[in-house]
């Protein structure tokens, strides 16, 4: 052998050495999260090219069909990661194919017969909330929001008192219940479910009370039942109809946390709705019409800006629902828990509006006794 084809050989064995080091170079590397899938599951493909570089990923099946395309950008340090779904109708092998031209990369992925198994329930988001509405003497309307799963949520359930009373689609999120009894607590609940029958249990709930049946004959709303017994707080229809308050003079109304039994210096009144204890803001809260009409203050319902307005000896309190801020005598306050509708009923804090109101509170802690004098 000559010199000159030593030489040669030396050269081509010099190339052949640099071309892997050239690739790695300029190369692209891949690997998937999973070998064996399902259709229907997320497979990820991970690994490393240049810094920036889109990074397209073909899926083709055992046919050379691409039955899957998709690019994605690497960060700053090459690194990427793509998300696919096995499409469906994938059997057989499938080829994953990362980059173009001559910088790609090939795995393999077995696509098995039977999808996988959905054993997740279905979640709610934070602060989720069921409302009630329209609520009258024998129904009312609930509505919800959304609720979340790993696959599809596919329908919900609604409880009344702990029982499924209906099941419906998962693009219905109002429900009108019927047949309920005037007067009556009720707890409704809604809990949403997938395909394979997964439900979640911890939706959201809330508990309402049906507009009680007027008792008593004659007179409108704040009249006395005949035969001089028990005076009753005839219910609302809407928030806005106004209540016909007491106009003798007030020394004492005593309420009870839970109860409808109510009093004006002595004389019994039935109110339609319990007051309660917002726990979160430790703040007891009264249907206000009673209370300030009680007190011979004049209550006012403005619809559109959803607020009640409350005139008393000249002085003026505005409260806005859902709203903590407050106008007294146009001096703006601040309240820690904001008026609500239950029932059909404006409820407000009691404190608040009695002291502001130019009256005293007396709250019993053993009997939940409520007693207000002016």
């Amino acid at each position: 052998m000559n010199r000159r084809l030593v030489v040669l050989l030396q050269i081509a064995l010099l190339l052949l050495m640099c071309v892997p080091a050239i690739a790695a170079a300029n190369g692209i590397s891949m690997e998937l999260n999973k070998s064996v899938a399902s259709v229907g599951e997320i497979i990820t493909a991970t690994g490393k090219t240049a810094p920036n570089a889109w990074v397209p990923i073909k899926v083709i099946d055992e046919a050379q069909n691409i039955v899957l395309f998709d690019a994605k950008k690497a960060d700053d340090s090459g690194d990427y990661s793509i998300e696919f779904k096995v499409p469906a109708g994938a059997s057989g092998t499938l080829t994953i194919i990362v980059g173009e031209g001559s910088n790609v990369i090939f795995k393999d992925l077995t696509v098995g017969t039977e999808a996988p198994t959905d054993t997740i329930a279905p979640t709610w988001p934070s602060g989720s909330t069921l409302n009630a509405s329209d609520v009258t003497r024998t129904g009312l309307t609930l509505k919800w929001g959304a609720a979340a799963d790993n696959v599809k949520v596919t329908g919900y359930r609604i409880y009344k008192n702990g029982i499924i009373i209906d099941t419906v689609s998962v693009s219905i999120r109002t429900y009108n219940v019927t047949g309920l009894s005037s007067g009556t607590r009720y707890t409704f609940k809604v809990e949403a479910g997938d395909a394979v029958g997964n439900w979640s249990t911890t939706g959201p709930s809330t508990t309402v009370t049906t507009i009680k049946a007027s008792s008593g004959s004659g007179g409108g709303s704040g009249s006395s039942s005949s035969g001089g017994g028990t005076s009753t707080i005839q219910p609302e229809t809407k928030v806005s109809e106004p209540i016909t308050g007491t106009t003798q003079e007030v020394n004492a109304i005593k309420l009870t946390i839970g109860q409808l039994v109510a009093s004006i210096n002595g004389t019994p009144y039935t109110l339609d709705v319990k007051p309660y204890i917002d726990t979160k803001a430790g703040r007891t809260l009264v249907p206000i019409r009673f209370i300030s009409e009680a007190l011979g203050a004049g209550v006012e319902w403005i619809p559109d800006a959803r607020q009640v307005k409350i005139t008393d000896s000249g002085r003026i309190l505005i409260l806005t629902i859902g709203n903590r801020n407050v106008l007294f005598d146009n001096t703006q306050l601040a309240i820690d828990c904001a008026p609500e509708i239950v029932s059909e009923r404006t409820f407000l804090p009691l404190r608040f509006v009695s002291e502001n109101l130019g009256a005293q509170v007396i709250y019993e802690d053993q009997t939940k006794e409520i007693t207000i004098s002016r």
